[in-house]
């Protein structure tokens, strides 16, 4: 919807795949392996200025954060690309906390500075007695990335 309707559902239009409706059930998917919490930006610089990033974690909850390019926001969307993984994010966390992980990455090009990417990102662990060993753990965490 325009910027001026945000507040007007019955503004509002869908992507079916093909073209735009009314009806939000035939929306489609704009990718796969997606999580609850992404961003679709355009990208302002680099081989792929004028394009649009999608940035997302794989899967939802694990340890990468993942990118597609497309040459419009709805898609269609090419490949993806690991840009970040935390490889040993358990030695991140000490006093042998139990297994923790990454989620709800996403861009920022409004905040980063020029020729970047800020991605934030959460980490979180999989019990909550860690969480009282560590309050450190739950908080975002931030990437600057330039590669475009």
């Amino acid at each position: 919807t325009r910027p001026e309707h945000i507040a007007d559902f019955d503004k509002y239009e869908f992507f079916d795949g093909k073209g735009w409706s009314k009806d939000i059930y035939d929306s489609a998917a704009i990718a796969d392996d997606l999580s609850s919490e992404m961003s679709v930006m355009p990208i302002d610089f680099g081989k792929d200025e004028g394009r649009y990033a999608f940035v997302y974690s794989a899967g939802g909850v694990s340890d990468c954060v993942m990118k597609k390019v497309a040459d419009a926001p709805w898609g269609p969307f090419g490949e993806t690309k690991q840009i970040y993984a935390m490889n040993r994010i358990d030695d991140l966390v000490p006093d042998g906390l139990k297994k923790v992980y990454q989620y709800n990455a996403k861009a920022h090009f409004n905040v980063a500075e020029e020729d970047e990417m800020l991605i934030s990102y959460n980490v979180n662990c999989m019990d909550y007695e860690s969480h009282l060993k560590n309050g450190n753990v739950y908080r975002p965490r931030f990437l600057r990335y330039k590669e475009f």
